[in-house]
């Protein structure tokens, strides 16, 4: 399967395809590196980590497959915001009701505290949904610029707003099933041995419907962020 995910990559994508292989391996083994560091000393921060990883995942997917130019540090500084914003979001969020609602007897198999692990996966989730988010509009801009030079800047951001508007509907949905598909086997499990539907929701989902709203934050702030450092980084260029 790996090997007919390559051939199509390449297929695809062409040059492009090969960058996103090797970006996707570069960033796997990050992020490996990091859970068996962790594994090893127990003194030390998984946030903290993971917050590194964050930012050397998106200059890696960005980087590798844009290239070092001022167009793809946009897309960096646009997806780093959006990530730490919507990860802050539901932090504060979890520290103002004291994680009320939230069921960890899924994570009860961890031997280490679960709280800073569940908070570096909401982190480490929200890059996806933002990188693509931010990507599929800038991206999208710069060809309609590069197609038309004569659009002014007005446009393209009202451009922009649409793209992101419909990017974001299908988005938001892909996130709910995404999460919510890995719940169903245990769901069937715990309805089958009699539990009531509301307390099986509440058990299983609490912390998948958490992931969302964070996936859900970050695609949805991923649309202004974007925009915002697009026109900056257009009038600096007219300037």
């Amino acid at each position: 399967m790996i090997a007919s995910l390559l051939f199509t990559l390449i297929f695809v994508g062409g040059k492009s395809g090969v960058t996103t292989f090797i970006s996707v391996v570069l960033n796997s083994a990050a992020l490996f590196l990091i859970v068996n560091v962790y594994r090893s000393y127990t003194n030390l921060s998984l946030v903290i980590f993971t917050a590194i990883y964050t930012v050397l995942s998106i200059a890696i997917t960005l980087f590798l497959i844009d290239g070092i130019k001022k167009d793809s540090l946009q897309k960096f500084f646009a997806t780093l915001l959006t990530v730490f914003s919507a990860f802050f979001i539901c932090f504060i969020a979890m520290e103002f009701f004291q994680d009320e609602g939230l069921r960890f007897e899924d994570m009860g198999v961890l031997t280490r505290p679960y709280r800073p692990i569940f908070l570096s996966g909401l982190l480490v989730g929200a890059i996806g949904a933002s990188l693509d988010t931010v990507v599929s509009v800038v991206s999208t801009l710069e060809e309609i610029e590069r197609k038309n030079p004569a659009v002014t800047l007005n446009q393209l951001v009202r451009s922009g707003k649409r793209v992101g508007q419909d990017v974001s509907s299908t988005m938001v949905n892909v996130l709910i099933c995404s999460y919510f598909s890995s719940a169903i086997p245990m769901m069937l499990v715990y309805l089958h041995n009699g539990w009531l539907f509301g307390e099986t929701v509440s058990m299983l989902l609490s912390l998948e419907v958490v992931r969302v709203l964070c996936g859900g934050f970050g695609i949805l702030l991923s649309i202004p962020f974007s925009l915002l450092f697009f026109q900056l980084s257009r009038r600096g260029r007219r300037q």
